[in-house]
């Protein structure tokens, strides 16, 4: 398995001669921090199991759900969803099922 690496750059502003610190991320370690972001804000009284199963169940999640891991939306996706994904469609990701 090809490992990919992300880097990201944090300026500081303390100090004026300060240089940026860079920070380097495995693909792995990335999803792991979006997993844990996502499961710290659902509510107790859903479990990541329900969520799963309405994710699949419901066509039009579905549907956004292939579209993220395709990366592009289809002439037909775009029809049935509309234009409410269009401005923030590259900020969606899909992990772990949702």
């Amino acid at each position: 398995m090809k490992r990919t690496t992300i880097h990201s750059t944090q300026s500081h502003w303390a100090c004026k001669r300060a240089r940026p610190v860079k920070t380097k991320l495995t693909v792995e370690e990335f999803e792991k921090d979006i997993m844990a972001i996502m499961k710290s804000s659902v509510p107790e009284a859903v479990t990541w199991q329900e969520l799963l199963e309405e994710t699949h169940s419901d066509s039009e999640l579905s549907d956004l759900m292939e579209a993220i891991a395709r990366g592009y939306f289809t002439g037909q996706e775009k029809r049935t969803l509309g234009p409410q994904y269009d401005s923030i469609f590259t900020r969606l990701a899909a992990v772990g099922g949702l």
